[in-house]
């Protein structure tokens, strides 16, 4: 019998391989027939997966974590010009060590040296692929390391964090939008939730990245005063701590990341 072992990661124990590989040796130990086939949906592991079955080159970036430590990151460059970044691989959970978590201080910067490098080298296309990540800055972070105008009340440039969002009055996204000029950026999503409410990232997420209450309402506050200012709604911002709303202001397409 023939039995194909198709499992995603199991964060904290395995990655996808590691999971389809345990479960084949229990397919062969019964006397089955394993076929390996690890899957992603939009998290941690899913450039791994999809240059698995693709191919293409992998290329390194130095830039920074999510708490503005230098690291050098991988992204990959498919044959037909597609780039393939994973925002876990950047600014994910494996970065700082569990006990520097810090939702107010992290900051998704470090993603643009990547995109950056992508453009740099001819990608047409970009898919981000999201989830997993330490981050809850809406994606400000990214959009200020891209050259956008992400401006306090008093004009001052602010670099973007999630402590940043309460100061944040506007944002020019037309340096962002023209670095990234003639580059199809897809967003590849692992869970699509709104930006902010009862329901928003914010609420459901900060906890699980260690924010208490009062921060979880701090951040709730700030991500309901940025969608404005990057002119998108609240409904499909919210994947990665708003990350995904940032990319939506760049003219980014929104999609499942299992599809």
């Amino acid at each position: 019998m023939r039995v194909v072992c198709a499992p995603d990661k199991m964060r904290g124990s395995l990655d996808a391989a590691e999971a389809a590989a345990a479960l084949a040796a229990g397919v062969r130990a019964a006397g089955g027939t394993p076929v390996e086939h690890p899957l992603a949906d939009g998290g941690e592991g899913s450039r791994h997966t999809v240059q698995a079955a693709r191919g293409g080159t992998v290329v390194r970036v130095d830039t920074v974590d999510a708490l503005g430590r230098p690291v050098k990151v991988p992204f990959g460059c498919l044959d037909d010009g597609t780039a393939l970044v994973e925002a876990a691989e950047v600014i994910g959970w494996a970065g700082p060590p569990a006990a520097e978590h810090d939702v107010l201080r992290a900051s998704s910067a470090g993603l643009a040296a990547a995109l950056l490098e992508a453009v740099r080298r001819g990608a047409r296309r970009i898919i981000v692929f999201l989830g997993g990540t330490a981050t809850m800055d809406g994606g400000t972070g990214l959009l200020a390391s891209l050259g956008a105008a992400v401006l306090d009340a008093d004009g001052n440039t602010l670099a973007g964090s999630g402590a940043d969002l309460a100061r944040i009055a506007s944002v020019d996204l037309a340096p962002a939008r023209q670095r990234l000029a003639g580059v199809e950026p897809v967003v590849a999503a692992d869970v699509v939730s709104p930006l902010f409410g009862p329901d928003g990232t914010a609420q459901v997420f900060g906890p699980q990245k260690g924010a208490d209450s009062r921060t979880v309402e701090l951040l709730d506050d700030g991500l309901r005063r940025l969608a404005p200012l990057l002119g998108v709604g609240a409904a499909n911002g919210g994947a990665v701590g708003g990350l995904s709303a940032a990319l939506l202001a760049l003219r980014a397409e929104l999609v499942p990341g299992h599809s």
